[in-house]
């Protein structure tokens, strides 16, 4: 098994421009093939489903390697002894303009099978769903629905079992910032702590 700088890392984002944007919601089905490094080699299969609106603060992003942030609760994927191997989606959004009972209608049925390093299939099936960007790997992701380029990241607390991260982001106009680990989709885990003692500190003044 490789190590874990090859885990999966993908973010979906809905672009409002192409649907009402007062009449969608999305809902989600992942499933997650888990090899556990401390688990004795076993390939472990976790169901996890999500609904999502658009008030809702996730609504616009659905972080995979963090699931714990995006449902409250559930299997802790972004640990030191877990690799994802193989990620199927199942993605529906519904059109609720018309006013009709129950989701049936929905307007873009998505379902794919990922594995790691193997994005083409995928990318080429979001390009297809004007609907749907794609981010990966972090390297541009969304704060308060502004995209930030990422120049520097810190791991610098655990809290019951809780990874807190912050990343130092530079916005459109160039300008330094931090930000909190909830305001991010999409990051991937930082095995390097630097600066840690200005990372916590800055983190502290602006946690909610």
């Amino acid at each position: 098994m490789e190590n874990s700088d090859k885990t999966l890392a993908v973010y979906l984002e809905y672009d409002g421009a192409n649907k009402n944007e007062k009449n969608w919601c999305c809902q989600v089905k992942a499933q997650f093939k888990i090899f556990q490094q401390n688990g004795g080699g076993n390939h472990v299969k976790r169901e996890i489903e999500g609904f999502y609106h658009k008030d809702s603060h996730i609504s616009r992003g659905i972080d995979i390697l963090n699931w714990r942030d995006v449902f409250g609760g559930g299997y802790y994927i972004n640990s030191d002894d877990a690799i994802v191997i193989e990620v199927e989606f199942s993605f529906q959004f519904y059109d609720f303009s018309r006013k009709e009972a129950g989701f049936t209608d929905f307007t873009v049925p998505m379902y794919n099978t990922i594995k790691n390093d193997d994005y083409a299939k995928f990318i080429e099936l979001a390009k297809k769903l004007n609907c749907l960007s794609l981010h990966q790997r972090c390297e541009h992701f969304l704060i308060q629905n502004q995209q930030v380029k990422l120049i520097d990241k810190f791991k610098y607390a655990q809290d019951n079992d809780y990874e807190l991260l912050m990343v130092k982001c530079i916005d459109s106009n160039a300008n330094q910032k931090f930000a909190r680990r909830s305001e991010i989709r999409g990051v991937e885990r930082c095995d390097k702590v630097e600066n840690y003692e200005s990372a916590f500190g800055l983190f502290l003044n602006d946690f909610e």
